[in-house]
């Protein structure tokens, strides 16, 4: 495992392990399809923040979603109400991120 970075402070660090398992972040539907992007994320050791999972280009760090998805959400909460942006991306606020099917 080489150089990553630091999901915290950005600093590249020594890998520390595989992560112990699959993250998963909402992105933009295609068409009428959900799309989830899914990996298996390494940790990184970081003398500041400690162990923690290593930056992902795609997603702010602790997000459950992608930086697209949040980007096309915040600028359709400038243009219509919370109640049809809910509609049209398949989200609900006051549930933690967790889309209702």
């Amino acid at each position: 495992m080489g150089m990553l970075r630091c999901s915290r402070c950005g600093r590249r660090r020594r890998g520390y392990d595989q992560g112990g398992g699959v993250r998963r972040w909402r992105h933009q539907d295609f068409g009428c399809r959900r799309v989830e992007m899914v990996a298996v994320m390494p940790r990184v050791d970081c003398p500041e923040c400690g162990v923690v999972v290593a930056q992902v280009p795609w997603a702010r760090p602790g997000s459950r979603f992608t930086r697209d998805f949040e980007t096309e959400c915040a600028w359709l909460m400038t243009v219509a109400d919370q109640k049809t942006v809910s509609g049209f991306l398949h989200v609900a606020w006051g549930d933690r991120g967790r889309h209702r099917p």
